[in-house]
């Protein structure tokens, strides 16, 4: 009888201890919500989190291209590739960007078919980008497919995020100053 209520015991514990789940593989923007003053340049960081073995990813996203434009740099479109997510591996990184589509890709790779991928949190690309227009753009992405060095789909969540361009502070700071000049003399000439 008391192994029996052991038994129970044990059991009853097992069924009541949650089996710990398995964190979801996630992709997102950084800053999710992002805004600057027009006329500036912000960076947009794609970051990814919880991730096991991952040897190449391949991902895309629009934005509006009337809010925000591809910064250019020396080099092209200034998309810079892995932010040091693959560390000191060897990787070949390939980029495109429209700023007439409002479209950005990325993609890199690990260069040793013997690497056994890349595992944990950090950034995937970080693009530049010129605050050209008053507005909110949607920050969209069009597809994310992550592999594995057996080049198995690694499954995602994806997050999406949005950019917002708002008035630079001193044309704000100038047309509050017009308005309180207006309502003074309007005040004076009554």
């Amino acid at each position: 009888m008391k192994k029996l209520k052991s038994w129970l015991l044990l059991v009853s514990i097992f069924i009541l201890i949650p089996l710990g789940e398995a964190k979801a593989t996630t992709v997102g923007f950084v800053p999710s919500d992002g805004s600057a003053s027009i006329g500036s340049n912000s960076y947009l960081y794609v970051d990814i989190h919880d991730v096991e073995n991952l040897w190449f990813f391949d991902i895309g996203f629009s934005f509006d291209p009337d809010v925000l434009q591809i910064a250019k740099g020396p080099k092209g479109d200034y998309i810079i590739g892995s932010g040091g997510f693959f560390g000191e591996k060897d990787s070949g990184f390939s980029k495109s960007g429209s700023n007439v589509d409002g479209t950005v890709g990325a993609g890199e790779n690990i260069l040793d078919p013997n690497d056994p991928g890349q595992s944990g949190s950090g950034t995937l690309f970080i693009t530049k980008f010129n605050a050209v227009g008053l507005g909110t753009t949607p920050l969209t992405f069009s597809h994310v497919t992550l592999w594995d060095p057996d080049m198995n789909v690694i499954p995602c969540e994806v997050t999406n995020g949005t950019f917002t361009v708002i008035p630079e502070l001193t044309s704000l700071l100038l047309l509050g100053t017009g308005l309180v000049c207006l309502l003074g003399l309007k005040r004076k000439s009554c």
